[in-house]
């Protein structure tokens, strides 16, 4: 059976996350060496803002899209920010329940996987190209500037 044009792209787009992917297993893994040592999910210093942000949404007095930031310390603030990714970080919780870090590690992994697809589809649309130069420029379009990096180091 052959794979459709689509399935393969999709697949692809798994194998380009593997960076990211490497990253929170490398967090999560250190718990292994050391057992004092546990994976929050949150691997960068503002990411359980960005929660606490969307925990305003649940917690919050007002309906709606506008919240205030969890670090005003003023309560009686009017809400006066929207940012909809947060809105839908709040959304996912609501309904899952989950941990915090789970809910934002898995909603950043299914917007990081939209995102990489979006980026390929943007690729195919500006350079017209076949085969293994079409991989190889999504490679290069989405790691550029990690192999860059990578590069200069060495």
């Amino acid at each position: 059976m052959k794979m459709s044009r689509s399935v393969k792209d999709a697949l692809f787009a798994l194998v380009l996350l593997i960076p990211a992917i490497a990253m929170y297993v490398a967090h999560f893994s250190s718990g292994w060496f050391d057992p004092q040592k546990k994976g929050t999910g949150f691997i960068q210093w503002d990411q359980p803002e960005y929660m606490a942000a969307a925990r305003e949404f649940i917690d919050g007095e007002h309906d709606g899209l506008l919240f205030t930031p969890p670090s005003v310390p003023d309560y009686d603030q009017e809400p006066s920010l929207i940012q909809l990714h947060l809105w839908g970080l709040s959304v996912a919780w609501r309904i899952t329940g989950l941990d915090p870090a789970v809910v934002f590690l898995l909603y950043g992994f299914l917007f990081a996987y939209l995102t990489v697809l979006l980026c390929m589809k943007v690729l195919d649309i500006v350079v017209r190209l076949e085969g293994v130069p079409r991989r190889l420029g999504q490679v290069l379009f989405l790691w550029g500037g990690g192999l860059l990096s990578a590069g200069g180091m060495v």
